[in-house]
């Protein structure tokens, strides 16, 4: 059902038609020539009826005769994206553009019942909602992908152990390749088979989880917004160790290869832990600004941390002597990956914001030659870059390219540099976060829409 294909001017009288798709013939509604405008339209579940919203309210006509059977003055929000009525028609579910549903009351116009899905609210427009047969189950989809089913009566989610329910802004891959863990803004970690991408197990912390690493193949570390770093068995999805850090916070970890050192950020200091006395081996400090990344090397040896003001810092693990200093950029450090086969490391930093209505600087790859200590190339990222956002940065397995994310405008963009190798994928949402499986053969990706993309990126 839809207003004229010609489309009606504001004050002309609207023309509602039904289409038969039997004849090929339409059919127009009667409704006096007393209506303007509709501005949504649609039939109940059983087919029965039909329902126009414009300025005056809602107007039920009965299909069968085309009349109008029913005029009620509720009116839809002015943010309205999708809606549907309840098997019995007496209740609408109507979607908005900032994420929320709400269910009103047809006959009165008042409004029963607001979901608003957790984290949601400004990350994605609700498109459609369907109701089941029995008026118990509304499901609901949205802009970004997005899919939810809700529990009417309760006004609650039916689905939370589907994945997660608000943007995922951080992905690892486990060293063997069988698991993916995701973290979301609202600090629920999410434990992902990478065969089947079935999810085997959802992580709650005490205190919101704000960051995780993979220290082996059959554990998960997290670090949470109360200062403690815990280890998870994967397979149990149990909490086998914690320790508590001195900060309130833990923004960023990572384990050594070997998994014998955790090394953790606490505000401008980095926390490195032996995993064999679960007691901190030593302090290192890379200048008296908050740090945003840390990383060790692949064989163990180095360990480099990265700050806000575009400081990189690397030191040799077991001496904790300082092995250079570099700021090659003016734009905060976002992430550091050392290369898998030699002795680079490489450095994400992001797009200065502009001042005094100037232009600002693009974001850039930055490469380091750590045994000439000298910078060895650079590649300027074709996008936006990402602000003071957290990105994501990865090596290839054979350390020939690299993978880091930017923004261009409203898409995202991952970029593959290399020696002829570089690539560029395009995607119209946030994408927060990126890993390569251990084969290089697949990259992981964490959406702003709270989905993960496997992507085949074929041979290294």
């Amino acid at each position: 059902m839809a207003s004229d294909d010609k489309g009606t001017k504001a004050g002309e009288k609207a023309t509602l038609r039904l289409w038969d798709p039997t004849t090929d013939q339409f059919r127009d509604l009667d409704h006096g020539g007393k209506y303007r405008w509709g501005y949504h339209a649609g039939f109940t579940l059983d087919g029965k009826s039909l329902a126009m919203w414009n300025e005056t309210g809602v107007h039920f006509w009965d299909v069968a005769s085309r009349k109008e059977v029913l005029h009620s003055p509720f009116r839809l929000p002015e943010d309205t994206w999708g809606w549907a009525f309840s098997p019995d028609a007496k209740a609408v579910a109507v979607g908005s553009d900032r994420g929320k549903i709400s269910l009103w009351n047809v006959a009165d116009g008042k409004e029963q019942r607001e979901l608003a899905p957790q984290g949601r609210v400004g990350q994605g427009g609700i498109h459609t909602l369907s109701f089941t047969a029995d008026g118990q189950t509304l499901t609901s989809g949205d802009n970004l992908g997005l899919t939810q089913i809700w529990n009417v009566a309760r006004g609650e989610r039916l689905n939370p152990t589907q994945g997660h329910q608000s943007p995922a802004e951080d992905v690892v891959v486990s060293p063997d390749g069988k698991w993916i863990a995701s973290r979301d803004v609202g600090g629920i970690v999410c434990l992902w088979e990478t065969i089947g991408a079935r999810m085997h197990q959802r992580l709650v912390s005490k205190h919101p989880i704000t960051t995780i690493a993979f220290p082996d193949a059959h554990h998960l570390l997290t670090g949470d917004q109360g200062g403690t770093i815990t280890l998870w068995d994967v397979a149990t999805g149990q909490a086998t160790r914690s320790v508590q850090e001195q900060g309130q916070s833990v923004a960023s970890l990572t384990a050594s290869p070997d998994g014998a050192f955790i090394a953790a950020i606490d505000g401008p200091e980095v926390h490195l832990w032996d995993t064999r006395t679960w007691k901190s081996a030593s302090t290192w400090r890379v200048s008296g600004d908050a740090l945003t990344s840390v990383a060790f090397s692949s064989d163990g040896r180095y360990l480099a941390a990265g700050d806000i003001k575009g400081i990189v810092k690397v030191w040799e693990v077991s001496t904790a002597k300082e092995l250079f200093s570099a700021r090659a950029y003016v734009g905060p450090v976002q992430s550091l990956a050392f290369s898998p086969v030699g002795q680079e490391i490489a450095v994400s930093q992001g797009r200065l914001r502009p001042v005094h209505g100037g232009e600002g600087v693009k974001g850039q790859v930055t490469v380091w030659d750590l045994a000439t200590r000298k910078q060895k190339t650079t590649y300027t990222m074709p996008t936006e870059g990402r602000g003071h956002e957290e990105a994501s940065l990865a090596f290839a397995p054979d350390g020939q390219s690299i993978f880091s994310v930017g923004k261009h405008h409203l898409k995202t963009v991952i970029q593959r540099f290399g020696p002829n190798r570089s690539r560029k994928w395009q995607f119209p949402w946030p994408v927060n976060a990126l890993a390569l499986t251990p084969d290089g053969r697949h990259l992981v990706t964490a959406n702003g829409n709270g989905t993960l993309y496997v992507l085949r990126i074929g041979a290294p």
